[in-house]
């Protein structure tokens, strides 16, 4: 192997390496965002710990009137399930 080509494969380690710890910071950014949002769902529902009441058109009566129901949507993601 020549020195140029040793050269070569160091420089493209050298990038590689630059690349993928680049894909690790952007990947902690989203970790730590993740466990913003969480935290945030966590109080939410202290402050809300009431069953959902809906009406007859599905509208919760107890957590404002959206469908379906923020506080139910939080609960369905702290609880790991599918929207």
């Amino acid at each position: 192997m020549r020195v140029t080509e040793v050269r070569d494969a160091y420089g493209e380690i050298a990038r590689l390496a630059a690349e993928l710890e680049e894909q690790d910071r952007k990947m902690l950014a989203v970790t730590d965002r993740m466990i913003d949002l969480e935290q945030v769902l966590r109080r939410l529902l202290t402050v809300h710990t009431g069953e959902c009441r809906l009406d007859h058109e599905g509208f919760c009566q107890e957590h404002g009137f959206e469908v379906p129901c923020a506080v139910e949507v939080a609960r369905r993601v702290l609880a790991g399930e599918a929207l």
